[in-house]
């Protein structure tokens, strides 16, 4: 089994996604599906056009979906200091609310964070250490990551891993037991998406000198681990 640890769209047969929502519009448009583990928020690039309203009803919609006995996440949220963001203010308060969520329903967060580890660490401060994190295309340093290891944190690469090595030196140095690999895409490609996803298993495989089936056999068991009780 191939695990697509992030990404915005229908995964491809054979893959089972983490399916993460980016505004209100897209929570009620990820199916049903045993192969899709959907993460609900708002992404930290539409916090300022976000009404409080659409806040407030994210807060029922996780509350209608935990009574459902379903398995899902909050996310994508999260910090971003790049010429995309909106007011800075507006995205700490959203994380934290975010955040807020995850540990009134005991579920994971997919985690965006761009050139804000200093705020991004200061709010996390506040948040009970065993509460899980998924860090989305971890482009931190190894000594954020060492911090975050401490807590309940796993570590997605994106295919930018395979060309920066700074984001591979982390990888090979992260314990296999706390990664994950995925596409970000937001739409799948006509070809080419299950070749991403082989192409980063093939790479993790390098870089920790083992196997690709032992790659899929700890991101499997990762997943288990992400989403247990």
């Amino acid at each position: 089994m191939l695990i697509d640890a992030h990404c915005h769209c229908q995964p491809a047969p054979g893959v089972t996604a983490l399916w993460n929502s980016v505004t209100a519009d897209d929570w009620d448009h990820i199916p049903d599906s045993p192969d899709i583990f959907p993460f609900y928020g708002i992404h930290p690039w539409h916090a300022k056009s976000c009404s409080k309203i659409e806040l407030m009803a994210l807060g029922q919609f996780i509350k209608q979906k935990k009574g459902a006995g379903l398995k899902f996440g909050i996310g994508e949220t999260g910090l971003d200091k790049t010429d995309k963001n909106p007011d800075f203010e507006d995205q700490k308060g959203f994380f934290a609310f975010h955040l807020w969520l995850a540990q009134q329903y005991k579920v994971p967060v997919a985690v965006h964070c761009l050139h804000a580890w200093g705020p991004f660490m200061e709010i996390l401060s506040e948040v009970p250490d065993d509460l899980p994190l998924l860090m989305h295309s971890y482009s931190g340093s190894m000594e954020t990551a060492k911090t975050l290891l401490k807590r309940n944190t796993w570590f997605s690469f994106s295919p930018s891993v395979q060309r920066i090595e700074k984001q591979a030196e982390v990888l090979r140095q992260l314990p296999l037991e706390r990664i994950f690999l995925e596409t970000d895409f937001t739409e799948v490609p006509s070809a080419g998406y299950v070749e991403t996803l082989e192409e980063l298993y093939n790479f993790a495989a390098g870089i920790k000198n083992i196997t690709p089936e032992t790659v899929k056999s700890y991101l499997e068991n990762n997943l288990k681990t992400l989403f247990s009780p």
